[in-house]
């Protein structure tokens, strides 16, 4: 075969994927869930351009702040939501409201271990100097983090995607309308930033608390009961937060500690830009993981394969489309938004949206393991990804500085994606055999 015929065949299956997905119902149930996740992908970006106003500093803090947010956050998602989102398509009725109960306690419980966690880094004094202050306005701040995201996920896993969306814009309006006044007079800063997102996350809480529909119906034995079940699952999913995710926590600690806050500050600008690329795939990724799962569920690997196929190509064209942009015009994009100090930084965003590219990829096929019931399958391309992102932080960043960050970053990414389709074939394929014997 001929280089351009491989080139046309792809192209023709390509489009037949995108057919597939703009006349099927993948698109039509997804609209709702891509809006939602446009309006959390905005008010992020928003946010970081209104304290941006604020100084390369203000910005490298609250980067660093939410690092370690973040981190909690896919704790619990893979430590609670995960299982939630695999095991409550098995239960109805009274048993799933039992289960939705246990899942809200265990939420409960690992926000309070995140306050004594941000208690441990106040007192070890972790960070600059100008991180004590929101250490301490993190130990209130992260459980109400926590509950707005458990309610997100926990939302999206119920397919009830119309109060998602009502709560994640009350958080976007409440958020940017605390911020913004802040902004224009000339007072805004991290710790209000903080203050402003604590505020909204809590409103949503409130909101959510008297108008969801579901019952959870959470008691001590159910819970414990109920961890110790999802337990198999998700002993796998936690170790692949910890060990296969660590690159995108450890990268601003690392930056900060070598080139200071300022240089973390232009690798948080970079990669927010870059990120708001992400909301239309993160959109449809919340919907379709649900639907990956209950697909494996109902029609098997053929089901599962066809899923992944249809993430697959959406992820190829969409940042796609979006490197391309990020390499042309990222560099003014950056000035114009956060000011002329950022508007050297398009190679960095090329080089970020081309790791995002490759994540998303990755991300997809350790989906299909998870739909499968074999999380544990991702471990060693975590392991592995993670050894590479280590050499690479520690070589490049302190030679390059925030580009060796985001050359580190495609490289770690590149070299997942690539592992984890591998182990996604195998597994595939053993599981085939193992069907048919």
């Amino acid at each position: 075969m001929t280089l351009f015929t491989a080139c046309r065949s792809a192209f023709a299956a390509a489009r037949g994927h995108a057919r597939c997905l703009a006349s099927g119902s993948l698109v039509k149930s997804g609209s709702l869930a891509i809006a939602d996740q446009a309006v959390v992908s905005g008010a992020n970006f928003a946010t970081s351009i209104v304290l941006g106003w604020s100084g390369k500093t203000e910005l490298g803090i609250y980067y660093l702040a939410l690092s370690t947010l973040v981190f909690f956050r896919g704790v619990q998602e893979q430590l609670i939501t995960a299982p939630y989102l695999v095991y409550a398509q098995r239960r109805s009725g009274i048993e799933a409201e039992a289960y939705a109960g246990s899942a809200l306690l265990h939420h409960l419980a690992l926000a309070m271990l995140s306050s004594l966690i941000v208690s441990g880094m106040l007192l070890a004094g972790i960070g600059p100097i100008a991180m004590k202050p929101v250490w301490i306005l993190l130990l209130g701040i992260a459980p109400l983090y926590l509950l707005r995201d458990f309610v997100r996920q926990m939302l999206f896993a119920q397919l009830n995607l119309r109060l998602a969306f009502a709560l994640d814009v009350l958080v976007a309006v409440v958020q940017l309308g605390l911020m913004l006044p802040l902004a224009l007079k000339g007072v805004l800063n991290v710790e209000l930033t903080w203050m402003s997102v604590a505020l909204a996350s809590g409103m949503a809480a409130l909101v959510w608390a008297f108008t969801k529909t579901e019952s959870y119906r959470g008691t001590p034995s159910a819970a414990w009961m109920h961890a110790r079940e999802n337990w198999s699952f998700a002993r796998w999913a936690l170790l692949t937060q910890v060990v296969g995710s660590s690159t995108p926590y450890l990268m601003p600690w690392i930056v900060a500690g070598i080139h200071g806050t300022m240089e973390t500050g232009v690798l948080g600008a970079c990669t927010t830009i870059v990120g708001l690329s992400n909301m239309f795939l993160i959109g449809v990724g919340n919907l379709m993981s649900p639907k990956a799962a209950l697909a494996f569920a109902s029609g098997g690997i053929p089901a599962l394969q066809k899923i992944l196929r249809q993430r697959a190509t959406l992820c190829a064209a969409a940042l796609g489309l979006a490197s391309l942009a990020a390499f042309t015009i990222g560099g003014p994009v950056a000035g114009l938004v956060y000011g002329p100090e950022f508007g050297n930084c398009g190679l960095i965003m090329g080089i970020l949206s081309l790791a995002a590219l490759a994540n998303s990829l990755g991300a997809a096929a350790g989906n299909g393991l998870c739909s499968m019931n074999r999380p544990g399958a991702n471990l060693w391309a975590d392991f592995g990804s993670l050894a590479i992102s280590l050499v690479a932080m520690f070589v490049l960043i302190p030679y390059l500085g925030t580009a060796g960050a985001a050359l580190a970053t495609l490289i770690t990414m590149t070299a997942d994606a690539a592992m984890r389709w591998v182990i996604l074939g195998r597994t595939m394929r053993t599981i085939s055999i193992g069907r048919t014997a």
